[in-house]
C-alpha cells in the first residue's frame, strides 16, 4: 500500500528541490558572480525554455510574490545571505547542497553560460 503525501508535505518537498536548484545553479555559473535571486531563477528559465525540458522555472521565474517568499526563506534558514545590494551568496549549508544535481537537460544548458 502506498501512502500519499499531503498538500502541506509536497510543498516541502517542491520547496526544498527549488531551494537545492537555487544552489547549484549558483555553483554552475559562477559562485564568485554577483548574482541576485532574480537572476538564478531567470537563468534556470532560460534553461528550462532552451533545453526544451519543463521542469517548472518558467513559472516560478514568473511569480513575483513567490520569488519574495523563496528570497525570504533561502534567507530565515540560512541558506543563503544577501549583500547591501540584494546579491546572494550561499552559506556553509547552501554550498553543502550544491551536489544535488538539476536534470540533465537543465545543468547542460546551465554549464554552457559559465563558458
Amino acid at each position: 500500500m502506498s501512502e500519499e503525501l499531503t498538500n502541506e508535505e509536497m510543498a516541502r518537498v517542491i520547496l526544498k528541490a527549488q531551494m537545492d536548484a537555487v544552489a547549484r545553479t549558483v555553483r554552475l555559473i559562477g559562485e564568485n558572480r554577483k548574482l541576485t535571486l532574480g537572476d538564478v531563477l531567470r537563468e534556470l528559465s532560460e534553461a528550462e525554455d532552451r533545453a526544451q525540458f519543463v521542469c517548472g522555472f518558467t513559472d516560478l521565474n514568473a511569480d513575483e510574490k513567490y520569488k519574495e517568499f523563496l528570497k525570504n526563506h533561502l534567507v530565515d534558514t540560512g541558506f543563503l545571505v544577501l549583500d547591501a545590494e540584494g546579491n546572494i551568496m550561499l552559506t556553509s549549508m547552501g554550498r553543502e547542497r550544491t551536489t544535488v544535481e538539476l536534470p540533465a537537460q537543465i545543468e547542460r544548458e546551465l554549464v554552457k553560460i559559465r563558458r
